[in-house]
């Protein structure tokens, strides 16, 4: 059993909030991410479901609000910020 948190594709929307249907749908993209303290998470690993490369998380949780990133060998990238649905 793994620890941490997870998270699958289960619905896409596009830039103007409306729900898309996506290829990915099931494709997990958050592996074993636990809270690093302040709004933070990590440790785990966010998964490009197009490619399956899987890179090292940096979550920021901002209210409704997810900032998300992945680093691999010191090289990180912004993934953009994700919004709460209701």
């Amino acid at each position: 059993m793994r620890g941490g948190l997870c998270g699958t594709v289960i619905r896409t929307f596009d830039a103007a909030g409306q729900a898309v249907r996506a290829d990915d749908l099931g494709a997990l993209i958050l592996d074993r991410i636990v809270a690093t303290g302040e709004g933070g998470y990590g440790k785990g690993r966010i998964i490009n479901p197009e490619t399956g490369r899987g890179y090292t998380a940096r979550l920021k949780l901002r209210g409704n609000l997810l900032d998300i990133g992945g680093c691999v060998m010191m090289i990180c990238r912004n993934a953009g910020t994700w919004q709460r649905v209701e």
